[in-house]
């Protein structure tokens, strides 16, 4: 069973178009310990336009850019791992944005992990 942790990490991410990025979030129940069974969890994450609500980009387990991972060694341990490819990124068109990521566990409700601001940094377009 998974006891979902009851704040929400303010996290604001820096990305510079045209580079890729792995941006990994430690995942605990509300009791501090690593989600060990990760089969019955799913990660949703979105950037959202800051006025229009837009949706921007999208990151899941479902479409394959989003993974729980539980690790026993060295210190056990669950992280979440969104990743954006080089050619994702190069095709942002929003210099800020605001983006969440949330925890879906069967039988609860969806939690927000973090959330905050998106910056793009478009002087380092690869």
């Amino acid at each position: 069973m998974v006891l979902l942790a009851p704040t929400i990490t303010r996290i604001d991410l820096y990305l510079k178009q045209g580079s890729g990025a792995n941006i990994l979030l430690t995942v605990v129940d509300k009791l501090g310990n690593p989600i060990v069974d990760t089969t019955s969890c799913s990660i949703q994450a979105q950037i959202k336009d800051s006025v229009t609500k837009e949706l921007l980009f999208e990151w899941s387990t479902a479409i394959g850019n989003a993974t729980l991972i539980y690790s026993s060694t060295p210190v056990p341990k669950s992280v979440a791992v969104l990743t954006v490819t080089r050619a994702q990124s190069a095709l942002f068109n929003f210099w800020i944005a605001r983006w969440d990521c949330f925890l879906h566990a069967t039988g609860h409700e969806p939690f927000c992990l973090a959330e905050g601001a998106v910056i793009i940094d478009s002087q380092t377009t690869h």
